[in-house]
């Protein structure tokens, strides 16, 4: 008869501890889990940006939000086996930076399709991560700059008509950087332009290849490439010291030196892409979103252009993105 008031007693602590546990429960955010997949030390400047545009959707590192990143993979087969790394933390939604790792997880959700958000990716169609640019279906959506290329290289001509011979370094093992070699081709043939692609397998030959080159060119292109792209600094000098024009597909590579970009801004299409990913965890199906387009600014080195002497015109410098000292 004494053990009685005792067990009420326990019996209503007990209770008492459930309800809390349950009113903290019910209470706290909802934790969302954000793996990330980065094929290009480029791509650091897309994820700074997904991670503003997060946080000014609500989702804050520490508080509601994990990002799972283990930083670049250049390698392809490292960049595979971190991709099943990342597949087995059950993140919420994955975000892909560049079409090798968009194409690496597409094939690896196949199953759970959790939902995959790209950005930047630059012909999503044409290397078959999607079928359709409105309606991409599946668990994939995101933000592409389109083909950028041609309008790119007719301006590039347009800057310099004395341009006969170019010179394209590309990553002949990535899908993206091919079809933009077809495309730049197409329009090169058009205006009389003869096109020198040059196959570039991993950074570390770049600078040999470049150096090394002996064939004559009056300017340099690169298409929309993730491996060239975080090269840019280096094509920049290498151009530069041969007196000759280089044009590259993102705004910030002006800033590191190159004449002049007709394209996207990095950093932008991350923030871009983080409105998507808002979408998706408040429960819209990656499917049905359509495919978006990155904004597209003209940009161009007023340094540069002293340097290797050209004179940029005045309808040019009206509507673009100046560096200059």
């Amino acid at each position: 008869m004494k053990k009685t008031p005792i067990i009420i007693a326990c019996a209503f602590i007990l209770g008492l501890a459930v309800v809390l546990m349950i009113f903290i429960k019910v209470n706290m955010p909802k934790q969302y889990k954000i793996a990330v997949l980065n094929y290009s030390p480029a791509g650091e400047q897309a994820l700074a940006g997904l991670t503003q545009g997060l946080a000014r959707n609500g989702y804050v590192q520490g508080k509601n939000l994990e990002l799972i990143y283990n930083g670049v993979k250049t390698d392809k087969k490292l960049l595979k086996i971190e991709a099943e790394k990342l597949i087995k933390e059950k993140p919420d939604l994955i975000y892909t930076i560049s079409t090798p790792s968009t194409l690496i997880m597409k094939e690896l959700t196949a199953i759970s399709q959790t939902p995959i958000v790209f950005g930047p990716v630059s012909t999503p169609e044409e290397v078959g991560i999607i079928d359709n640019m409105k309606e991409p279906g599946g668990n994939i959506t995101g933000v592409t700059f389109g083909p950028q290329e041609p309008r790119r290289f007719e301006m590039m001509i347009k800057l310099d008509p004395d341009i006969k011979d170019v010179l394209i370094p590309y990553n002949p093992n990535d899908l993206s950087p091919i079809a933009g070699v077809k495309m730049i081709s197409d329009v090169a043939e058009k205006l009389g332009i003869t096109i020198k692609p040059l196959k570039i397998n991993g950074t570390s030959e770049l600078e040999t290849k470049l150096y090394g080159y002996t064939d004559n060119f009056d300017a340099i292109f690169t298409p929309t490439d993730a491996m060239i792209v975080s090269q840019t600094a280096l094509i920049s000098k290498f151009a530069i010291s041969k007196n000759v024009p280089f044009s590259c597909p993102q705004t910030e590579g002006v800033k590191l030196g190159a004449l002049f970009a007709y394209g996207f801004s990095v950093e932008n299409v991350g923030i871009q892409a983080a409105r998507v990913v808002h979408m998706i965890l408040s429960g819209t199906n990656p499917g049905s979103i359509p495919i978006e387009l990155a904004d597209f600014t003209l940009a161009i080195n007023l340094n540069t252009a002293d340097k290797i002497g050209i004179k940029v015109p005045q309808y040019l410098l009206k509507n673009s993105f100046i560096v200059r000292d």
